[in-house]
């Protein structure tokens, strides 16, 4: 890759490249040595072990992608059957926090539109990003064909066109019945927080932090 792309960066992609600690490390062992620049996905807990993020800087780690899912406790208890995510809410704010202090961004994944959503949801995740100068996206919960969810909704009958809906899987896209807001008002919610998440004052805030960040770690 360094010969034919030059200056590219390498996308390692996994869901959760240190759910195994052991081999994360010795994989960033290697990675220091090759003197790349690379981003992966991985999950929150990576911001409480500061020795594991010093790795992630030195070799070459530019992003983390971390599925948030939620700011809610009552839909991150219902995301997972043994509560993972829920038990990790009250410290998302910290863990981002050290892991940008590592001079690594982190981008962010939201999911809206889950049972326990009104349309509140769009401002609160909006004002999480900003006030802890996280980018990222917020998409709308899609319930798969084939998925726990989607059997879960058909079996309630919330479904709002025919099956399967494969073409209209785009996470952006209002396919079932909510139970706090109506599927106009999700849209409209949508549509403004991203409107707040990339405009030139935001884009500009959040690139001035890490900026900031990678100086005094200079």
């Amino acid at each position: 890759i360094k010969k034919h792309l030059p200056n590219r960066i390498i996308g390692f992609i996994d869901d959760n490249l240190f759910i195994d600690r052991r081999f994360g490390r010795e994989l960033l062992e290697m990675l220091v040595d090759m003197k790349v620049r690379w981003a992966t996905q991985t999950d929150i807990s990576v911001g409480a072990d500061s020795e594991l993020l010093e790795m992630i800087r030195r070799s070459g780690c530019l992003f983390l992608f971390i599925g948030f899912e939620s700011l809610d406790m009552v839909n991150l208890g219902a995301i997972n059957p043994n509560q993972w995510k829920l038990r990790q809410l009250a410290n998302y704010e910290n863990y981002a926090r050290n892991i940008q202090e590592h001079g690594i961004m982190v981008i962010g994944a939201f999911i809206t539109c889950l049972d326990h959503d009104d349309v509140g949801v769009f401002a609160r995740t909006v004002d999480f990003m900003d006030r802890n100068h996280i980018t990222g996206q917020i998409t709308v919960a899609t319930p798969f064909p084939g998925t726990r969810m989607y059997e879960r909704l058909r079996n309630e009958n919330r479904f709002l066109y025919p099956e399967p809906f494969w073409d209209r899987c785009s996470f952006y896209d209002v396919l079932f019945r909510l139970k706090r807001m109506s599927k106009e008002e999700a849209e409209e919610g949508l549509m403004e927080a991203y409107k707040q998440l990339f405009n030139e004052k935001a884009l500009l805030k959040r690139t001035s932090y890490i900026k900031e960040i990678y100086r005094k770690l200079a």
